[in-house]
């Protein structure tokens, strides 16, 4: 799974969840993701938003995710100019789920 964590900007929340709904969201959508789940971190995250994409292969990391979407550029460029002006730090892990270890997903852990 790909795990983002967003520190957004003191007063942006608004802003990023606004853009994430009507600009990530369907373009996401649009570039076949199945799965997104987007959490919010309530106490001790310091205004933490954490997305999470599951990627049945590695191989689903190579290239990029938007081309599949066929966006022209100007929108990718707004997209991203838009969460630039929310957020003051992104941080990007790539996890692996274990089925014996892992609890708390939506519908469970896939198998």
């Amino acid at each position: 799974a790909v795990l983002q964590v967003f520190t957004i900007a003191q007063g942006k929340n608004a802003d990023f969840n606004a853009s994430m709904t009507m600009d990530f969201l369907p373009a996401l959508k649009k570039a076949g993701v199945k799965d997104f789940w987007v959490y919010n971190t309530n106490f001790g995250g310091n205004g933490q938003i954490v997305t999470v994409r599951p990627v049945e292969k590695f191989a689903a990391l190579d290239g990029n995710l938007f081309a599949a979407a066929n966006l022209p550029m100007e929108v990718l460029q707004q997209m991203f100019a838009k969460r630039a002006a929310t957020v003051t730090n992104v941080a990007t892990d790539i996890i692996r789920l274990l089925p014996d270890l892992s609890y708390g997903m939506p519908g469970g852990p896939a198998q």
